[in-house]
């Protein structure tokens, strides 16, 4: 897998956790609404690939929902997301050949 490629499918696996797992607008598995969070999967995989800390992920997230959505922020779901995008099986399954 080349490396264009191999960042095509890392990012494509934050964009699904940040629909399936974060959602903090309640949109999961509406087809219409299935790149609504793709905005900030580059940066998410910015801080992965640099190996930030899940706080300063789960701080990133917080910031997305508080200034940019207007919501009342979900600190400890954000800490569970960003548990989760930083396990390694994250950017290492999407890594692999063939995927």
């Amino acid at each position: 897998m080349d490396d264009v490629t191999r960042h095509a499918a890392r990012l494509r696996m934050v964009e699904i956790v940040l629909h399936w797992a974060w959602d903090p607008i309640g949109i999961r598995g509406i087809e219409e609404a299935i790149d609504e969070y793709d905005l900030y999967a580059g940066t998410v995989l910015d801080m992965l690939e640099r190996k930030a800390a899940d706080q300063e992920v789960a701080d990133y997230l917080t910031s997305i929902e508080r200034d940019r959505m207007g919501l009342q922020p979900r600190p400890e779901k954000n800490a569970d997301v960003a548990e989760m995008l930083g396990h390694p099986s994250i950017l290492r399954f999407s890594s692999e050949s063939n995927c």
